[in-house]
Parts: structure tokens; sequence; C-alpha cells
């Protein structure tokens, strides 16, 4: 598996400062147009892969947690990235920025514990089908009269030839005749999109899944479909009968008086737990109990966390005239043994 940190050189300690200044010294060194090489290529794809996510604190975050899996593979445009670290340069290649999208899905504590695959109702930018996602009513986009398709302009300062973005288009080498009514011109509109997502079994109460390649789409130039990220924010509802703290689960054990002063055999049966456990004689509210393994499972590790059941002793209600009078004849005695022991 590739170490991102090894790849820019630099440590896990690393701060967005020495991660930028590695990327920039690496990405000038294997920028195909200085070094024209498949090698050359390979290697700068994989510091802009590595650069990507390190940048950005919320994948960087996941990467170090979790490492890079198929299921959170990173999305990028590497010129889109040059560009921003690099102030415009080769802005012809430029398109229409594509966004990521994030909705929220809740789950229960059943759910997290098994794992689903839940379906994910979200709005996105798509193509406008009205202008094919030029943002031209024609479904076409003219060449750049004042840059000539190149996204450049150029012209002398002093003793030095500068170029810039071209001002008409934007640095995309087209420009749009006639507006598209539909999209105003952006190429793209807002679209309903369901799609389908697997939920692990163990999954943290409170956790971004990120899905590469379903957020809003962009375009230009070309008229290729360059599409974001779609962020599915997982929260699992609480539960009335279960605590979660990380793996582990905290149980409340209902019992009578009478089941806890004596002690006793009990029945746990729940979609966590299906045991017969013992209950000391004299065992008061409030103590805790344990079952190994018997928790929620280990979200991308291996076995369960632990079962915690915590007594709690509820009065009886609703007695008959004899278990009221067994009652008053017990309360006699306690306050009897009371007044011998003064």
């Amino acid at each position: 598996m590739t170490d991102y940190y090894q790849e820019l050189g630099v440590t896990k300690e690393a701060t967005q400062e020495e991660i930028k200044k590695a990327y920039r010294k690496a990405a000038l060194k294997y920028h195909p147009d200085r070094n024209p090489s498949k090698e050359a290529e390979e290697k700068f794809k994989a510091i802009a892969e590595a650069y990507s996510v390190l940048s950005d604190e919320n994948k960087r975050r996941e990467y170090d947690t979790f490492g890079k899996e198929p299921r959170v593979d990173i999305g990028f445009d590497i010129q889109d990235m040059w560009n921003s670290v690099f102030h415009g340069a080769n802005p012809n290649r430029r398109v229409w920025p594509a966004r990521d999208v994030e909705t929220v899905v809740y789950i229960s504590l059943e759910e997290a514990f098994s794992g689903i695959e839940k379906e994910v109702k979200y709005k996105a930018d798509s193509p406008c089908p009205d202008c094919n996602g030029t943002g031209d009513a024609s479904g076409e986009r003219i060449q750049c009269p004042r840059c000539q398709g190149t996204g450049m302009e150029s012209f002398r300062r002093g003793n030095f030839a500068v170029q810039r973005t071209c001002p008409e288009c934007g640095g995309t080498g087209s420009i749009i005749k006639n507006k598209c009514s539909k999209c105003a011109g952006r190429g793209s509109i807002k679209q309903d999109r369901v799609i389908s997502v697997t939920i692990p079994a163990g999954v943290p109460p409170d956790i971004h899944m990120r899905v590469p390649g379903h957020g809003g789409s962009g375009g230009f130039p070309g008229y290729g479909e360059v599409k974001g990220d779609l962020f599915v924010h997982v929260i699992t509802q609480p539960h009335d009968d279960f605590i979660r703290n990380g793996d582990d689960i905290i149980y409340k054990l209902t019992l009578s008086p009478a089941k806890a002063t004596l002690g006793g055999t009990v029945e746990i049966n729940n979609f966590l737990c299906q045991s017969t456990v013992e209950i000391p004689e004299g065992t008061s509210s409030g103590t805790k109990f344990v079952i190994k393994g018997k928790g929620m499972p280990r979200f991308q590790g291996v076995g369960r966390g632990d079962f915690y059941y915590e007594i709690a002793i509820t009065p009886k209600t609703n007695l008959s005239d004899q278990e009221k009078e067994l009652y008053r004849q017990l309360l006699e005695k306690e306050l009897y043994m009371q007044l011998e022991t003064k």
C-alpha cells in the first residue's frame, strides 16, 4: 500500500506548509512538461494523489485513521491541484469545477451492529440536458477569439514576457455565444439522485463516508463531465435500552427488589447478547457486570467489544393484598432489627 507521507518525503507530523512545500518541489521535478518520461508521469500522478489527501484535513484524518481503502478511494483532479499550488499554470486545461456534495443518513443501533445497504437520496449538479453541458443554447461553445483557444494571454512587461489567464474565457479556451436559459450558462443543473451505499458493521456513531465520483458534475472544455464526490454523514441514533461507549455496550438490567436481594439466574435476550447470567445474592442497584466479546463489532477490525449489564432495581407495582401484607411484615421486621441495634 502506498504511503502518502513517504511519497512526498515528509513525516506524519508535517505541517500543511511543509506538505505544500514538499509537493511544489516534487511536482516541479516530475511535471510531464519538464520531464517527459513515463516514469516521471507515474511519479507525478503518485505525488499528486498524496498531496490531494494530505492537504485536506478531513481526508488526511480519514487516511491516518483507516488508511487508503477501495471504499473511500481518494478522487482528485491533478490539474486543479497544480493550479491551486502554482497559481494558474496551464489554465487552458481547467474545467467548470465539480462540487462535492454532503448528505445525512440516520441509522439505528441494530443497523450499525449488523451493517446495512442504505438507499441514499440527495441533490447534485448534473449536465444540463438542454445545452449538453456546454452552457450555450446551441449545445456548442465557440473558440475564445482573444486567446485563440489557449486559455492564456501573453504580453510584455519591461524585459519580461508574462502570461496570465485569459480574462475573456477564464482560462477555458472557449466562450458562450448564447446562454442556455435552463442553466443560465452554467452547464449544469441540480437533479435528484439515488444510490445504494454499504454501511459496514460496527460503523462509528458519527462518521463521514466518502463515495468518489457521485458528487456534483462539472464540464468544459470538450464538454466532458467531471464529477465531485459524495460525502455521506452517517449518524447512529440513540437507543432506549443501550448506551454505546466505543465498541462497548452498557445495558440496564432491571430487577425486582426480591430478585436483587435473593439472587438467582436471569435471561438476557436481545440482538447483541443472548445469555443466562447469575445474579449474586444482595446485589445493589448500579452494580456492573461484563460479558466479554458481546458488544459492537470492531469497525475495520477483528472481534467485538464487551457487553456491560448494569443492575437497576425497580419497585414492584400493582401489588395484590397478599403481596402488600408480606411487604408490611418485612418492613416491620426491618424496623424491629433497627431498634434492637440501638
